[in-house]
């Protein structure tokens, strides 16, 4: 009886609880957010990667810390900041100073060696950019970290190691994410300058082209807008069929490692260029269909015909579609739609008429934005045939169109219409249309572009002097990725008659006849001699191209003639002020972008790095050490002017 009372009453129980109780949720428990959208942005890039993910860890990681300058002209301190000093005694210890000779310095001990007024502590701020790898290099902005040192003219960055957050002197001991070294870098000092720089200022501020080198690689991340395990891995294969990795790459490009989070690696041939891979990756369509390539191609030049605006992510997309879409770009290419044959004899000839829904390209002709649109996407799936019509917009009036031209042809370095056209850039009535054409045909290696390629004593790369095969003479000098004096026009020289002295008269070139040699005369601190003042004179060939040879030149055994061995600084200075001062007849173009972008987004008001804002970060042109650029890459802005 008891057992069977205890039955009734327990059904009972539950009978009331799933009258009342079944299905509601427990008082205080919060309903479940709702599932993300499945598609984000615009609906006709729907079902591409973009759409379905957005990408993670894509900031720049500012990076900073202190070092030492050494090798400067009695312009350091032996005043440290007390709170550096036992740091920095430390750091030259670990380095070897004062046990060996180390970095062409003789041994001392780190009291002396910091005693000295060849020396500066510096303070250190750089911008790692998105999907860096391993090895990668990046530029340093370098400022004189006491008040004493009046200049950083001449000195070199000791190796130091570079950490988020790395100039706070209770974070000496930082995880460090690089490391920091090479030759200092002031662009031509001019007065006129004064409106974007303090000259003081100027002088204890200075850049070190690429002397960051990134110690672990930066992978993105791909979250997804809904977690799903079979989307994820959807993507990742879409993108590792895509762009599949390389046999020297140790990882696939894409690898879904849980239902909402895909790590995307960048493959070896993008690792210059890892915007360009990451606007790919988000424009990728993950529809395999054979009919998607055709039907979005169409669909995305009437979208295009309609909104002008949507350029950019269109043309990303016909991109994206690869090497396919140039069969439906190629209408678009010529001024006008090419006309198609009649079905029948009598029937009258039209031009077509791509529909797409409701919408239609139209007839007639093809507006500029649309074939220019076209002929950037087909240059960059490889189509031949996009440079002969790049070729013909070479000679459009607008500045802006030619610049477009010279831009797009850097992925067609084989095409002998995309030679001439840039042959012909290279002479433009538009300085900035000749830079891009130079850019160009630097970045595809072009053997119209002759180069000699200047190296320091550790073989990294000190300068590079290119000399172009034009008319109209111009000097540029630049150090997006590597520094370079480019020479437009191969035998640009010295005026006849000239007599130029510069620095003070320490640099003086003399020429008197059209047929004679430059007598070149050079004062400098011999210091096989104790530093002594010691003057030298030489004859020679009267051109640029010599003397800024002969100024960086470090002799060698194997290579014993004349040289003075000056940084990339010192030579780009001396071409400026000897321009300046009326020895060559020629302008010069200075790239003061660098310096400009580092300094300005890299510091505040008072001097210091602002490390707060990573989102103004500058885009990165790198190359790896003791290496120059040979493949293909979007080109940068065009440089700023003098």
């Amino acid at each position: 009886m008891i057992c069977r009372h205890a039955l009734v009453c327990v059904l009972g129980l539950l009978t009331v609880w799933t009258l009342t109780g079944c299905g509601t949720p427990d008082a205080g428990q919060a309903p479940a957010a709702p599932p993300g959208a499945t598609y984000t942005g615009p609906r006709y890039l729907y079902n591409t990667v973009g759409s379905l993910a957005r990408l993670d860890n894509n900031q720049p990681q500012i990076v900073s810390g202190y070092g030492v300058v050494v090798g400067l002209n009695g312009t350091g301190t032996s005043e440290v900041p007390a709170a550096l000093r036992q740091w920095l005694i430390n750091e030259m210890t670990k380095k070897g100073v004062g046990r060996q000779m180390y970095d062409d310095i003789l041994p001392m001990s780190p009291e002396q060696l910091r005693a000295r007024p060849n020396t500066a502590v510096v303070r250190i701020a750089g911008i790692i950019p998105p999907g860096a790898v391993e090895g990668s290099r990046f530029d340093l902005l370098v400022t004189a970290a006491d008040t004493s040192t009046t200049s950083l003219i001449g000195g070199r960055l000791w190796t130091c190691e570079l950490s988020a957050g790395g100039l706070n002197p209770e974070n000496f001991y930082l995880t460090p994410l690089a490391l920091g070294r090479g030759p200092i870098y002031l662009g031509p000092v001019d007065d006129t300058s004064r409106d974007v720089f303090e000259l003081d200022e100027n002088l204890r501020t200075a850049v070190v082209v690429a002397g960051g080198e990134v110690l672990e690689t930066r992978s993105f991340e791909l979250i997804l807008n809904q977690a799903s395990r079979t989307r994820a891995r959807a993507i990742a294969d879409r993108l590792n069929e895509r762009y599949p990795a390389a046999p020297s790459d140790d990882k696939p490009t894409a690898n879904a490692i849980s239902p909402l989070v895909i790590q995307l690696n960048i493959p070896e041939r993008y690792v210059d260029t890892p915007k360009v891979f990451v606007d790919l990756v988000m424009h990728t369509f993950i529809d395999r269909s054979p009919s998607l390539v055709k039907f979005k191609g169409e669909e995305l030049a009437a979208l295009l015909l309609e909104d002008p605006s949507q350029t950019n992510p269109i043309v990303q997309a016909w991109k994206a579609l690869g090497p396919n879409v140039a069969i439906v770009l190629r209408d678009y290419y010529t001024a006008e739609f090419p006309e198609v044959k009649p079905e029948r004899a009598d029937a009258p000839r039209r031009f077509p008429e791509t529909v797409t829904g409701n919408r239609s390209v139209g007839t007639g002709k093809v507006p500029l934005f649309l074939r220019l649109a076209a002929l950037e996407a087909g240059a960059f799936v490889g189509d031949e045939r996009a440079s002969e019509y790049l070729l013909e917009l070479a000679g459009h009036e607008e500045p802006a169109v030619r610049i477009r031209v010279a831009e797009a042809l850097v992925n067609l370095p084989a095409s002998n219409y995309g030679t001439r056209a840039l042959l012909t850039l290279l002479d433009d009535k538009a300085r900035s249309v000749r830079i891009a054409a130079y850019e160009s045909l630097a970045r595809t290696g072009s053997p119209l572009v002759e180069r000699t390629v200047m190296r320091a004593r550790n073989d990294e790369v000190k300068l590079v002097i290119d000399r172009l095969p034009v008319q109209e003479p111009l000097v540029y000098i630049t150090q997006k990725r590597y520094p370079r004096l480019v020479i437009f026009q191969p035998r640009l020289g010295f005026d006849v008659p000239t007599m130029a002295g510069i620095w003070g008269d320490r640099l003086m070139v003399r020429r008197t006849a059209a047929n004679e040699p430059a007598e070149f005369f050079f004062q400098y601190r011999d210091p096989k001699q104790n530093n002594k003042m010691v003057t030298d004179q030489h004859q020679i060939d009267p051109t640029l191209a010599t003397l800024a040879y002969v100024l960086a030149h470090r002799p060698t055994l194997s290579d014993p003639q004349v040289g003075y061995n000056l940084t990339y600084g010192e030579v780009a200075d001396a071409v400026y002020q000897l321009a300046k001062a009326g020895a060559i007849d020629a302008e010069v173009e200075v790239d003061r972008s660098l310096l400009t972008r580092l300094i300005d987004r890299t510091r505040d008001d008072r001097g210091a790095p602002a490390l707060e804002r990573p989102e103004t970060a500058p885009a990165a042109d790198t190359v790896p050490e003791n290496a120059l650029p040979a493949a293909a890459a979007e080109p940068g802005d065009s440089a700023a002017s003098r």
